[in-house]
């Protein structure tokens, strides 16, 4: 089983459990007017949570000076309460998943205009993006073993949750913190409002009158922990993590199916992994907007699930507001506490009989719908089980990539770009021979690319439905989010574009490829710096090896505008002496399930594995080990990889690592060869890929990417797994 031994939350409720607890008793509600949050859109009822960001920095004992968003404040509060609630003073593996998709946006939308008048960033900017926000977060907590960022919209929370099961469920790590924070910013609420879904009266989920939704901000984490190590170490279960599925809806980027596609399946996913059937559902903590088309298509998939008599069922938005990408944590967060005090989350009723099974909604952008069913102790089963005992191999079928290299280059030659460019963007093909007519007019370009390479991967393997899509991104569709900024900036908050703040969430990649295939499987976008692709590869691994897919497209993409050129040059990341090629990056990979037989021939990704800041010890290890283990000669390693940004500093961080075990070889930076940006080593990735798939013999390949976020090494090998 999946426990949950402790739980941390921030929201428009109070600070902490105790408070939000007492609130949802009384269902006293947190909507009120703008306060904190300096806008023109003050007369909105949002769920603001009522301290200043100096008020949060001293309650953290943080200085005025130490850079932070208001995102990683709320988040460093709710996982600090979360931890001390579990008593965890232990050395036991933990992984710390976050879910966010503003991340900084609160202090970058505030730097932009200094920027653009050719002005310093100042240190906040260095956070803006959402990984940097959650190594915010994360820093001097605990010690973690890996800490990576979700970034699926509204989804966000919870699907860190269904990760973090799996990761436990595989035997990856013995504990994880999981959920999500997200603050408000007027980026967020132009962008809701340009889209004509928010309510300017208290919102009313399921209402006949219900007319939008209140945006709020707040942060939430539970702490999941496998029976043997909460049991061990004598820790109180508060809750078992019983039941959980992602799907998509595909069907529109904002809109939900009129059948509720998405949101079924994921509630009959939740239930098959909990060995549930419907009517063992106590209660339902419903994801319930608001708006119009949410509940209603959400209401059609409760009743396609539980028939025309519903459990009781609630949303709690009209006591928090939409605390968006943190809201499944949040809401996970007021399930737990209703299992433990018997009571319904958002309803003056008292339960008819014992709560002993919740199910939590949470939907997000794209469709990425994902649910979770919390379980009282006493009642909970052991989650069912996926995968069989069958030996098998990841293969990487097929790939496809656009850079600087173009499409259709299929030598992919390494020579140095070079240094006297400071910024080299990708050579695009003729999208409108890959895309139809609209999507090659209203898509930005980075969009476009991961939409041709996901195209040719499937075109070229024949699939037509990839079982899960992946990706990562360590800034989404920058082409977008620019503009939204932009147009606030011109002006003065009125004339937000609701088509490119929709593409501008970060999981736009994945939902715009699953509704073009129609794919409904598993959806998930990683967004977490220079580990995003990595990230994203990680949960490939962990589906395919736990059973959940036979399949799986995993993609990266990144672009690089003049103004975020600016941003990056600003804080010091680029455009100084020295200092390499900015670059833009769009790959896509097929990867595969197989027998040993049926691998036979074929590219395998034979080890992957994430780490958060190791030593050089811990990384010299894990290379003979994962190169031991996979019984593969060192002789037959024709290439190391390495994510070196050619500082002295760093390539002989990199070179000590690999020194004493490759001494005749030169370890090759693949950042003088593609340039620079958060996902550029999956153009690594593909070359290596391309080498060993045209190579006859037996032969294997390293990458290695190593940042102050963390860093990843994989093995790749053709024969050597047989």
């Amino acid at each position: 089983m999946i426990c949950v031994t402790g739980i941390g939350i921030v929201s428009a409720l109070g600070i902490g459990a105790e408070a939000n607890r007492d609130a949802l008793r009384t269902l006293r509600s947190g909507i009120a007017p703008v306060r904190l949050l300096d806008t023109v859109h003050n007369n909105l009822p949002v769920g603001e949570v009522q301290a200043s960001d100096s008020e949060l920095r001293t309650m953290l004992g943080l200085p005025e000076n130490q850079p932070a968003n208001r995102t990683m404040l709320l988040g460093k509060l709710a996982l600090r309460e979360a931890l001390r609630s579990a008593w965890v003073n232990d050395s036991v593996p933990t992984a710390f998943l976050n879910g966010t998709t503003v991340g900084g946006m609160d202090r970058s939308e505030q730097i932009i205009s200094r920027i653009l008048e050719g002005g310093k960033a100042g240190p906040d900017a260095a956070l803006h993006d959402c990984g940097a926000t959650t190594d915010a977060i994360a820093d001097g907590e605990a010690k973690w073993e890996v800490v990576t960022t979700l970034s699926t919209a509204c989804s966000s929370a919870a699907n860190a949750m269904i990760v973090g099961a799996e990761m436990i469920r595989s035997g990856r790590v013995e504990r994880v913190v999981a959920g999500g924070a997200e603050c408000l910013s007027k980026f967020h609420i132009n962008g809701f409002n340009a889209l004509m879904i928010l309510d300017h009266e208290r919102c009313r989920p399921f209402a006949d009158d219900r007319a939008g939704l209140n945006l709020g901000e707040g942060a939430a984490y539970l702490v999941l922990e496998s029976e043997k190590t909460a049991r061990a170490r004598g820790a109180l279960i508060l809750a078992c993590l019983s039941g959980w599925e992602n799907a998509c809806d595909a069907y529109h980027q904002t809109a939900t199916s009129p059948e509720g596609t998405g949101a079924y399946l994921a509630m009959t996913g939740a239930l098959r992994t909990a060995g549930l059937q419907p009517s063992e559902i106590s209660y339902v903590n419903a994801h319930g907007t608001g708006t119009p088309n949410n509940d209603a298509t959400e209401l059609n998939a409760l009743h396609r699930v539980f028939g025309p008599e519903l459990p009781p069922f609630a949303s709690t938005k009209w006591l928090t507001g939409h605390t968006t990408s943190a809201s499944g944590s949040i809401e996970a967060v007021f399930c737990i506490m209703g299992l433990n005090n018997q009571f319904m989350p958002g309803l003056p009723l008292k339960p008819s009989q014992p709560l002993r099974h919740v199910l939590c909604n949470s939907f997000g952008f794209g469709g990425n719908d994902a649910a979770v069913i919390l379980s009282a102790p006493a009642a909970a089963k052991e989650p069912v089980a996926s995968s069989d005992e069958t030996e098998r191999v990841i293969i990487i079928e097929n790939a496809a990539q656009i850079s600087c290299r173009g499409l259709e280059d299929d030598d992919f030659p390494f020579f140095p770009i070079p240094l006297s460019k400071t910024r080299i963007h990708s050579k695009d093909p003729d999208f409108r021979k890959w895309l139809p007519a609209g999507d090659s007019r209203r898509l930005g370009r980075v969009l476009k690319r991961a939409l041709v390479t996901s195209l040719k991967v499937l075109r070229d393997t024949g699939v037509a439905v990839p079982d899960a899509i992946i990706t990562g991104t360590g800034l989404g569709s920058v082409e977008d989010t620019e503009q939204c900024l932009l147009s606030m900036l011109e002006n003065g908050e009125t004339a937000v574009s609701p088509t490119r703040f929709m593409q501008s969430t970060h999981n736009t990649f994945s939902s715009l490829i699953a509704i073009a295939m129609g794919a409904h499987g598993y959806n998930a976008t990683y967004s977490h710096r220079r580990l995003s692709f990595e990230s994203a590869l990680a949960d490939a691994c962990l589906r395919l090896r736990n059973g959940l897919a036979s399949n799986v497209l995993v993609g990266a993409n990144d672009g690089l505008t003049d103004t975020y050129y600016k941003f990056l040059c600003s804080t010091g990341q680029l455009g100084l002496p020295g200092q390499l090629t900015a670059s833009e990056t769009s790959a896509a990979f097929l990867l595969r399930s197989v027998t040993p037989e049926e691998g036979e021939g074929k590219v395998a990704l034979l080890g992957h594995r994430l780490f958060h800041r190791p030593t050089l010890d811990e990384l010299q290890t894990a290379v003979c080990d994962m190169v031991l283990e996979q019984g593969v000669p060192f002789e037959v390693i024709k290439a190391v990889y390495i994510g070196a940004d050619c500082s002295e500093n760093d390539d002989r961080y990199y070179r000590q690592v690999f020194v004493d075990l490759f001494q005749e070889m030169m370890p090759l930076p693949y950042s003088l060869f593609c340039g620079v940006n958060y996902t550029n080593s999956a153009l690594a990735f593909f070359s290596a890929f391309q080498e060993l798939e045209e190579s006859p013999k037996q032969g294997g390949m390293i990458l290695f990417n190593n940042s102050k976020e963390g860093a990843s090494l994989t093995l790749i090998g053709k024969h050597c797994y047989l």
